[in-house]
Parts: structure tokens; sequence; C-alpha cells
């Protein structure tokens, strides 16, 4: 199967996810936009590698912004895929990683400071930014000869415990100190 048709196929089996044909339709060729587009993957840039720069914009950024569908969904195929190259003989690996999406405003929702990953480790630099986990199927190439491709599965935003104001009351900032310690990034490891 070329690589053509297994995109083709991936987004045929991610229908289900869009309420409407013409979200979906849009959606395609979106997606054709963006692996078209050159240098950094925007929807503006995916728009105009579509050949759509002299069309209204406004519905492609409504299709991000308001369209009732679920990231999830469109993941969805991709671990089905993932499921059926993999032996049954053999567990599926799932990597995951949290990353950090730089942002310049902290009136987008979920933006918070947090460590610059640039930063030298002897000097912490602070910066905004969109705090995601991303889960990787890991799939071995048949005979085990080779190197592991880490294929995407999911892509979930996760961003820190909001903190209270100057006036809460003590049960909200003991919240807020649970939130903190159940909803961090930081992975203990036990030895046994």
């Amino acid at each position: 199967m070329s690589l053509l048709k297994a995109f083709e196929h991936l987004l045929a089996e991610a229908r289900p996810a869009f309420p409407q044909r013409r979200t979906f339709e849009h959606v395609r060729q979106l997606a054709f936009g963006f692996v078209a587009a050159w240098g950094r993957r925007t929807i503006s840039r995916a728009i105009c590698a579509c050949n759509a720069q002299f069309d209204d914009w406004s519905a492609s950024y409504r299709l991000f912004s308001r369209s009732p569908w679920d990231p999830n969904d469109l993941f969805q195929p991709v671990l089905k895929t993932c499921l059926t190259h993999t032996p049954k003989e053999q567990p599926f690996v799932i990597a995951l990683d949290d990353t950090s999406l730089k942002k310049t405003s902290k009136h987008i929702p979920g933006v918070a400071y947090g460590r610059d990953p640039m930063s030298p480790p002897f000097n912490v630099n602070l910066r905004l930014g969109q705090r995601y986990i991303q889960a990787s199927g890991i799939l071995r190439p048949e005979g085990l000869k080779g190197a592991a491709r880490a294929i995407p599965i999911r892509f979930h935003p996760a961003p820190p415990p909001e903190k209270p104001g100057k006036k809460a009351t003590e049960e909200a900032l003991a919240a807020y100190k649970i939130a903190q310690k159940t909803e961090n990034l930081i992975v203990t490891r036990h030895i046994y």
C-alpha cells in the first residue's frame, strides 16, 4: 500500500468523528495542507498549501475552535492500525511523554509558566506554555531487526491546577495543595 493510500485510509476511518460530511471534507483538505505545508505547520500555512489563501479563512479557524469533534476519535484508527501490526504474543508497548507548547499570552486557556526545556541545567528559565501529555505506541519491525517506531496515538492537554486567589477559603487552599500533588507529571519509581 502506498503512503498516499494509507493516509487516505486513516482519514476515511476517522470519518465518524465529525458530525457532518462537509466538516470531514474540510478536515481532509486541511490534513493534506498540513502535510504539504512548508515551515511551521500552522492553520494559515495549511490553507495556503491548499491554494485557498484568497478564500475566507474563518471556517477553517472555527473548525479548530468551535466544531464539536473529539481529538481522541481522530487517533482511534491509528491505534487500531498499530494493534493490527503488533504480534499477538508480544505486549503492546506505550511510551508517555510530556511536552510544552510555547505561548505568548496568559489569556489562552491552560497557559501557565513552566520550565523552559532549552534553558541550561544550572540556570532554570521560565516561559509561558501549554502542557500536554503524548502517548505513542511502540511498533517493532518485522523480525525484530532494526529500530522501533513510535506512532502517536493520543495527545491530551494537562494544564497545572489553577491557584486560588488571595481571598480563597482554607478548603480551596487544601484542595489546591492536593491537586498539586496528584496532577503533577513527576513519575515516582518504586524499586522492590
